[in-house]
């Protein structure tokens, strides 16, 4: 299997996490004090217990006692075969009766086994950022298929930004008809509590700056209306739109003889006969 190519942006915008590898068993293969003839478990095994309703558990097998694991460090340790057996089948009154340890960390593990895309059928991936009013952690989720995942009929909203990934920016940006437009910067993680930059977000994309101390900051948010609470942001999405001048009273009061230009942008080829 070949990885698809990622982009800088859809990186920095996935929650970071420690790598997926094989967890370290004490001793994989050695004996445990509470093996029987029932459960001829050794250091490493790996246990499916189904509960009443069905559902599959995993456990592994440790020297001091049985790890409830997620499926999907289930595979990978059954499939580096550490025990040197297949998977074992228990009953719930079994395990609940061996002594329970933790050997290592698993919540950085996915939950269920790993889904392999097929990027040729489904090109686009997407991170979607959630924070809901009066909620107190984040939701991170990917997508993935054919299109952008935006309303069908909103592709003029698709705004091709001249700054470009030349100079740090996206390609493009769609802003939604009811997306929030003041958002204050946050963490990408789900219970980070930053609460930091203000912005203003143009529908074209622009960010501008909006001042969060000093002397005219009510001033200013009262003249642009921003009465209301900022929604929170993650900088790792923000920081790719580009940025317009601040909005701030000072700087709306400061005379120029001339409008500062954008930088320089690549010149666009000509279409048509």
């Amino acid at each position: 299997v070949q990885p698809a190519p990622l982009s800088r942006a859809l990186y920095e915008a996935l929650i970071p996490t420690g790598p997926l590898r094989v967890p370290d068993v004490p001793n994989p293969g050695g004996p445990v004090g509470y093996r029987s003839a029932a459960l001829p478990v050794v250091s490493g095994s790996v246990i499916k217990v189904t509960d009443a309703t069905g559902d599959p558990n995993y456990f592994v097998a440790l020297p001091a006692g049985v790890q409830l694991i997620p499926e999907t460090v289930a595979l990978i340790i059954s499939n580096a075969n550490l025990a040197r057996q297949k998977v074992l089948d228990s009953d719930p009154a079994t395990i609940a009766g061996l002594p329970q340890a933790v050997g290592f960390d698993v919540s950085m593990y996915p939950k269920g086994p790993l889904t392999l895309l097929d990027k040729g059928a489904e090109p686009v991936t997407c991170v979607l950022w959630q924070k809901g009013s009066g909620e107190s952690q984040s939701a991170v989720t990917t997508v993935s298929g054919r299109r952008l995942p935006i309303p069908v009929g909103d592709e003029a909203r698709v705004v091709t930004l001249v700054s470009g990934p030349d100079r740090g920016a996206a390609s493009n940006v769609y802003i939604g008809s009811d997306a929030p437009n003041f958002l204050q910067v946050t963490g990408v993680e789900p219970d980070s509590p930053r609460a930091e930059s203000l912005w203003w977000v143009s529908n074209s994309g622009v960010r501008f700056g909006v001042p969060t101390q000093g002397g005219d900051e009510s001033r200013t948010r009262d003249a642009l209306g921003l009465t209301a609470a900022p929604v929170p942001a993650p900088w790792s999405v923000i920081r790719w739109l580009p940025a317009g001048p601040a909005l701030s009273y000072a700087a709306a009061m400061t005379q120029h003889d001339t409008v500062i230009p954008d930088t320089p942008a690549k010149v666009l080829d000509k279409q048509g006969g």
